[in-house]
């Protein structure tokens, strides 16, 4: 073979190699048992803002998600007061 061709076929396998070691470290998709569902997520802070102001921060999150783990429906209600 010829020099190159034996140079092309090197690169490919490492590409090649290099991809498969990369799949096989990334995370698996999670599983779900139910096909939908609803994830609720409430939060409540509050902080103080420079020069004595104070910031409340109220958030409702509802998200359902679809049989392939992707969010199909998302919903959030904020109260946020700065005073």
């Amino acid at each position: 073979m010829q020099d190159s061709t034996k140079l092309g076929i090197f690169l490919f396998a490492l590409l090649a190699i290099g991809g498969l070691i990369l799949l096989s470290r990334m995370p698996a998709a999670p599983v779900q048992s139910t096909p939908l569902y609803l994830k609720k997520r409430e939060s409540e802070s509050e902080a103080e803002v420079s020069g004595g102001r104070r910031y409340r921060n109220k958030e409702k999150w509802s998200i359902k998600w679809s049989e392939d783990g992707l969010p199909v429906e998302v919903t959030i209600e904020r109260d946020a007061v700065q005073s």
